[in-house]
């Protein structure tokens, strides 16, 4: 017989690099969605009685909210350095880019159905959104958005 998933099985890991296998936890999810999408282009003519169509640019995004939790070292601020990256501005004043900061980095992320079984959504992106919420009486909060960067590399939800 076949197995439901819930909530509890949703995971999201970052990795270093795309190339590296070292893939990190970022922390207790409360949720994560992705979303695939295809455009259209319209080849339909003038005289044509039906529509015609070819695909067009394809992209994805989503977004994700994680319940702040430490029983170690947190991942959770390796997130943040795609967003706001960890390099500091360019404090030479001598150069024609004083004072820019560096452009922020793609993120490898991999979100994850966790059941013994790895079921893997693994893409690159860049970060759009992050906010952390404190509210008394509730966990801390982090909400993530992000847009894809090229097509997602690794999908193995189909077992």
């Amino acid at each position: 017989m076949g197995q439901f998933y819930s909530g509890q099985h949703g995971q999201l890991l970052i990795k270093p690099s795309a190339d590296s296998g070292l893939e990190q936890k970022v922390g207790n999810l409360k949720n994560w969605n992705i979303t695939f999408q295809q455009s259209v282009l319209d080849t339909t003519c003038l005289e044509d009685t039906d529509r015609t169509i070819l695909h067009g640019v394809r992209s994805f995004s989503g977004s994700s909210s994680l319940l702040y939790y430490q029983e170690t070292a947190s991942n959770l601020f390796k997130m943040t350095n795609t967003f706001v990256t960890g390099k500091s501005a360019r404090t030479d004043y001598r150069l024609s880019n004083f004072g820019q900061n560096f452009e922020p980095e793609y993120a490898n992320v991999i979100l994850r159905l966790f059941d013994g079984n790895n079921r893997d959504i693994g893409f690159t992106c860049l970060i759009t959104n992050f906010a952390i919420s404190c509210t008394v009486g509730e966990v801390v909060q982090a909400d993530i958005s992000f847009e894809g960067h090229g097509l997602p590399p690794t999908m193995t939800m189909i077992t």
